[in-house]
């Protein structure tokens, strides 16, 4: 079995990759110097236990963290951290991702529902119902006319929404079987990409919602999926201790296996390419 409990990693690059965020070991959140190595920050004092999600936002001045049942945003700055809780009490949340234009946070709950809050109103602007489990993964999905947002889950569905719409969902993505732990969308917003319990790389178009790919096998439950800022590499990270590489064009390997000591459950590529963390 594979349980998705409240020692789940996350991991975050900063928009200028110079900085990454990650989950404490027993609480907070700590700040690396990513070419370092080095702690620059430890955001102990503001958050008193391990944040399940965080995300940067576009400029990177601010981190957003699902922290139990509320949402912190902490301004970050090299001598310089405060936070204040911009959502209280929407239910426990499983994930988090934010909007590439910093505007809005969607947050995926353990009853299957996602709150979309507008950080620029101050308030919840929706509530999505589409999964009947735990939401496990969260993606925005870059658009001409305003970000869409694909959602995955423990009931295996993955859903496109129109985050500020809501309503039913533009399309849902067959073919998953099991549950759906990570979610990635290309750069360019035009692939989707899934991985659960199977040990399968699903791709999909998100505007057709037709697959794109034929099936990438990484062999065991993949619990992390990442795109390099190119859109030309997809990273897969399982129950198997690998981490594995894949073309996103073709689907084909692009390097050996790359081994950690422990299961791998978070993946981010730095904004320039060259590190995977």
């Amino acid at each position: 079995k594979f349980s998705v409990g409240s020692r789940r990693a996350t991991v975050t690059f900063s928009p200028d990759g110079r900085t990454f965020a990650v989950r404490g070991n027993t609480s907070g959140a700590r700040l690396l110097d990513a070419q370092r190595g080095q702690i620059v920050n430890m955001f102990d004092d503001q958050v008193n236990m391990g944040p399940y999600s965080m995300a940067f936002g576009a400029e990177g001045r601010r981190l957003a963290m699902a922290v139990g049942a509320e949402i912190r945003v902490l301004r970050v700055a090299p001598s310089h951290l405060n936070g204040t809780t911009v959502a209280s009490n929407p239910g426990p949340i499983r994930r988090l991702a934010a909007s590439s234009d910093d505007g809005l946070l969607a947050l995926g709950r353990d009853d299957g529902k996602i709150a979309i809050w507008d950080l620029r109103l101050g308030r919840l602007v929706q509530t999505l119902r589409g999964h009947e489990l735990s939401v496990l993964a969260l993606a925005f999905v870059k658009r001409p006319d305003g970000s869409w947002l694909a959602s995955a889950g423990g009931d295996g569905l993955v859903h496109v929404w129109d985050p500020k719409a809501g309503g039913e969902p533009l399309r849902t993505l067959p073919g998953n079987s099991g549950a759906v732990y990570a979610i990635a969308v290309r750069p360019d917003g035009r692939q989707i990409a899934t991985g659960g319990g199977d040990g399968h790389i699903r791709t999909w178009d998100p505007v057709t919602g037709r697959p794109d790919l034929p099936l990438i096998e990484h062999g065991f439950p993949i619990t992390a999926l990442a795109y390099d800022p190119t859109g030309a590499i997809l990273a897969s990270g399982g129950m198997d201790r690998t981490v594995r590489t894949w073309s996103a064009t073709s689907g084909g390997r692009r390097l050996r296996p790359l081994v950690h000591p422990c299961h791998v459950t978070g993946l981010a590529f730095s904004p320039h390419g060259r590190l995977l963390a």
